[in-house]
């Protein structure tokens, strides 16, 4: 278990911690441009380390340098470019690769042009690399998952087909390679570009938005991916995705859910199919003291019978993030082989958000994780997973965010890991996760 002197470590870590934060901006007709500075602190206890089956600490620095420029002709068009700088510096890390200061490379994390109803028709385009989001971002938020928060951006095509009043139509074409090829990079500490994915990846969205007046949204979708270059499998996958996204809101009250099926083929041959959703329900308590939000969710992610000749494994398309936990996401690294490859899961959730007058907010989460299918795991991940267990644990979450300032807010998160017998863990050790941003 966490012991007293790791956590006054982390204690004085924050303490220790000083920033000193600039916000500059520029704003003369249509150009404008700006930057940003974020500093962040994590320190991880307990981790569980599949090469040397032992449990370790990790502490590290992250700093995040962008600087952003924008043309707009109003009405008509828009050009965006950032750049991005996101080193580490780590205090403490069981990996031996990770060890002083990393510099890694300057990326072009943005780069795209707006258009508004070219040629006069009802649509509107956007080219380029550009970050996108639908929905709760169940399937489509994260174009590059492996390159930690640093970005989450697409190379894409997207135009938006404006139907009538409230209904519209979005259709993309999404091309995201491993590494990058499409825009230079500047290198600060090793030849090679940084990997950005397991896979290259290609897709096409097609995402209707409906509102029926202020209360109802409805969302189909079809999305089509093409995953193909994977390490761990000689084959390439073609999958398919069908699903709709509603919802219900009413006064304080706010109901919303999602549903998709998913069927495909590996080529050369071998099924694949899955199907997940979610489900919440939240209300604001809004004349009552501190203004409480609570929230309640479940989500259901298909996994894997280890026992067919399929994979019926849920594929989180684009959007393998750290949605729920940062050290969740990684534990996914040794099930599956893919860091935040959310799959066979089921997730009940908890929330209770609370406003005070001074601009902080504090959330409260508690989460009950189970798995739908037992692994079959050998090697490396055999010492980590039980392969008879399917309750992955329990997962407790502390938030807390302050506005300082106009252009300065902080945020910090605590969260504690109680595994279950899906995992082969020493005793009944946990995960301590700490983070600290400053964005401005």
């Amino acid at each position: 278990m966490i012991n007293t002197s790791k956590l006054l470590h982390v204690s004085l870590s924050f303490i220790m911690l000083l920033f000193s934060t600039v916000s500059y901006g520029y704003a003369k007709d249509a150009l404008q441009y700006g930057g940003l500075l974020k500093q962040r602190y994590e320190y991880r206890d307990s981790i569980f380390d599949s090469a040397t089956k032992t449990l370790q600490n990790e502490s590290f620095l992250r700093t995040t340098i962008q600087l952003w420029g924008s043309y707009e002709i109003p009405g008509t068009m828009k050009a965006f470019g950032k750049i991005n700088y996101q080193p580490d510096y780590y205090l403490d890390s069981y990996k031996p690769d990770n060890h002083g200061f990393m510099g890694y490379e300057l990326i072009v994390e943005n780069l795209y042009v707006d258009l508004k109803d070219p040629l006069g028709l009802p649509v509107d385009m956007t080219v380029g690399r550009q970050d996108m989001r639908y929905g709760d971002g169940l399937l489509i938020s994260d174009g590059t998952p492996i390159d930690k928060s640093r970005a989450s951006y697409f190379n894409a095509v997207k135009s938006s087909w404006k139907i009538s009043q409230g209904h519209s139509v979005d259709i993309v074409y999404i091309n995201d390679p491993k590494r990058d090829e499409f825009l230079p990079s500047v290198q600060m500490t090793h030849d090679e570009r940084e990997q950005l994915n397991e896979s290259d990846e290609q897709g096409v969205i097609v995402y209707g938005k409906n509102s029926f007046g202020n209360n109802i949204q409805l969302e189909p979708y079809y999305i089509f991916k093409r995953e193909e270059n994977i390490p761990s499998k000689s084959n390439a996958l073609d999958i398919h995705t069908i699903g709709t996204r509603a919802v219900f809101a009413s006064g304080s009250w706010k109901l919303k859910g999602e549903f998709a099926h998913q069927f495909g083929k590996y080529q050369g041959g071998g099924d694949r199919t899955g199907y997940g959703g979610t489900l919440y329900a939240s209300k604001t308590l809004g004349a009552t003291l501190w203004r409480p939000e609570i929230e309640t969710g479940f989500i259901y992610l298909s996994g894997d019978n280890t026992n067919s000749t399929a994979n019926e494994g849920w594929d989180p398309l684009f959007a393998r993030r750290s949605w729920l936990s940062s050290f969740q996401s990684n534990m996914y690294k040794l099930e599956t082989g893919y860091t935040a490859y959310w799959t066979n899961l089921q997730l009940y959730r908890l929330t209770t958000k609370l406003n005070f007058p001074t601009d902080t907010t504090l959330s409260i989460s508690y989460n009950y994780l189970r798995a739908n299918e037992t692994t079959n795991a050998k090697g490396k991940a055999a010492a980590f997973l039980s392969n008879s267990g399917r309750e992955r644990g329990h997962l407790a979450q502390i938030k807390l965010h302050q506005q300082i300032s106009k252009s300065i807010d902080a945020d910090m998160s605590l969260e504690y890991f109680f595994p279950g017998d899906f995992y082969r863990m020493r005793g009944n050790e946990a995960y301590l996760v700490t983070k600290i941003y400053f964005r401005f």
